[in-house]
């Protein structure tokens, strides 16, 4: 499990340093798995997601909702079955954890923001959780993101790119796609992004719903939380696109400057590229405008070689699994 740590980066680079978990296949696959505990929920057979160690050192989990086997390194979650008491005895847990005199960085700001905890196998939505804790647990963390673009006759594409706020406690100030976000409790992906592309650059609902295509998803598996702590991610990207051609449609850039961006810009595929390779982009977000490039033919066997192009498609939809 290598990661490249300074640019000028490959395309291929940029999924090492965003799909850091490692596979079975590696040498230091069972190593890895020795820092993490299972997280589990009766009657499930099978574990929601990966919690690491110093989670669970450093928060107060009641004795009477969580069972802990250090020798197993299983973590189990005891509830009343159903979905609202499930949900409750979560919120009570990780507001003890946020409320401790000491809170671990994920636990620190509670976001009053509802998420949902999907069950591995068949993502089916068990409990429904505040998003400080989404990271902490490890399980599968839903995004939605669309890239909005332009088509001009004769020319590369142009991409409408944001630059992510400096009060932003992830990858402050980097470059983003167009918009996107958690998916919250209860939405469905188009409605998520529609959501998200209203509250940060803009773009009108109605016509979003209407003309947003969804083209397929990412999926990969970090070593790190999204503020950086020894964790577990395994993210999921519902992926959309926007034809913004007619200018009928732009983003709205005084309203994204003044809420969620410093900046909001169209920029030539060759330029994003640039940005890209030299760490310009929040690593996530290179992945969804990769995928858009590979698919707009921008990003190719051509370009990467066969073989590092064959890697950046079965990394960038990687199978998550949790033993």
């Amino acid at each position: 499990m290598s990661v490249v740590k300074q640019p000028p980066y490959t395309m291929l680079d940029l999924v090492k340093i965003v799909d850091t978990w490692p596979y079975p296949s590696d040498p230091n696959y069972n190593n890895h798995l020795s820092s993490y505990y299972t997280f589990h929920i009766p009657p499930f057979p099978h574990p929601f997601g990966y919690i690491h160690r110093d989670f669970v050192q450093d928060v107060p989990w009641f004795p009477n909702l969580w069972n802990i086997n250090h020798q197993t390194r299983k973590m189990t979650f005891i509830s009343p079955p159903s979905f609202h008491s499930r949900s409750e005895a979560m919120r009570l847990s990780l507001l003890a954890g946020h409320q401790s005199p000491n809170p671990v960085p994920s636990l620190r700001r509670w976001t009053n923001e509802e998420f949902p905890l999907l069950y591995p196998p068949t993502r089916e939505v068990v409990l429904k959780l505040d998003g400080c804790g989404v990271d902490m647990l490890g399980g599968i963390n839903e995004t939605v993101c669309v890239v909005a673009y332009v088509t001009i006759p004769g020319q590369e594409h142009k991409l409408w790119i944001s630059k992510r706020a400096w009060w932003k406690s992830a990858y402050p100030r980097l470059w983003d796609c167009t918009a996107g976000g958690g998916l919250a409790f209860a939405e469905t992906p188009l409605e998520g992004m529609v959501r998200e592309a209203w509250e940060e650059v803009g773009l009108p609902k109605e016509w979003m719903m209407q003309r947003a295509k969804k083209v397929g998803e990412n999926s990969f598996q970090l070593c790190r939380t999204e503020i950086g702590e020894d964790g577990c991610q395994m993210q999921v990207q519902h992926l959309f696109e926007v034809d913004l051609s007619g200018g009928e449609v732009v983003p709205d850039v005084k309203k994204a400057m003044t809420e969620e961006c410093e900046e909001v810009r169209l920029v030539g595929v060759g330029e994003v590229k640039r940005m890209m390779r030299d760490g310009e982009m929040k690593p996530g977000a290179a992945m969804v405008i990769l995928d858009w490039m590979i698919r707009w033919g921008y990003v190719s066997e051509e370009t990467e070689g066969r073989e590092g192009f064959e890697e950046i498609k079965r990394r960038l939809k990687r199978r998550l699994v949790i033993e």
